[in-house]
């Protein structure tokens, strides 16, 4: 509740595929998961080259930081929303 919101994006082609795979988390995942039937370009314009890949937008809407999920960490984060 500090103005910050995760949105996934899956390769899963069907709601229930996604769900399917989602069910399987240890972790579970509490934030929007889109699921894009059709190729949209998503992967292309966030310029994905891996799974997973994580991206994170600035309120102005211009990227602060890709890679890999597991490399984001809480200073990035806390600086990110001091901004």
């Amino acid at each position: 509740d500090q103005g910050f919101e995760v949105i996934s994006n899956t390769q899963d082609t069907t709601v229930a595929a996604a769900e399917q795979f989602l069910t399987q988390l240890v972790q579970g995942v509490n934030y929007p998961v889109l699921v894009l039937p059709n190729d949209d370009g998503t992967e292309n314009r966030y310029e994905a080259r891996y799974i997973p890949y994580a991206v994170v937008v600035g309120r102005d809407g211009l990227i602060l930081w890709v890679g890999h999920p597991l490399s984001l960490n809480e200073n990035s984060i806390a600086e990110w929303l001091s901004q």
